[in-house]
């Protein structure tokens, strides 16, 4: 029997959802891996539980060459049972939604051709 999901909100996601397969560390020791991403926020498969509201730390890379890493603060707004949880970004500044932005962009646009 699959578990339905758990939200503290109705589906309020804006921003194009793109897949996405990169690992992000969580909390500064728990690893996970972002299965889908938009600016306001993104899917973790995840083993760890998290409280539906908590605050979590993430730290991840947005290519694969783990040159740059990105940090931000986001709230767990969804959680799947036996799946992973479902955040959304609080943003510190306007810089990390841009570097966001951009990348769905360019990954969009790379489709496209």
């Amino acid at each position: 029997m699959e578990s339905k999901p758990i939200s503290t909100e109705t589906d309020l996601r804006w921003g194009t959802r793109i897949p996405f397969n990169q690992e992000v560390l969580v909390n500064y020791k728990t690893f996970g891996l972002i299965k889908d991403i938009s600016i306001s926020g993104c899917f973790i498969e995840i083993k760890k539980i998290f409280g539906l509201g908590q605050d979590v730390v993430l730290r991840f890379n947005l290519i694969s060459s783990r040159k740059t890493f990105i940090q931000t603060k986001a709230r767990v707004v969804s959680i799947r049972p036996g799946q992973g949880i479902g955040v959304k970004f609080s943003f510190d500044g306007e810089e990390f939604p841009k570097i966001i932005q951009q990348f769905i962009d360019q990954i969009l646009n790379d489709k496209k051709t």
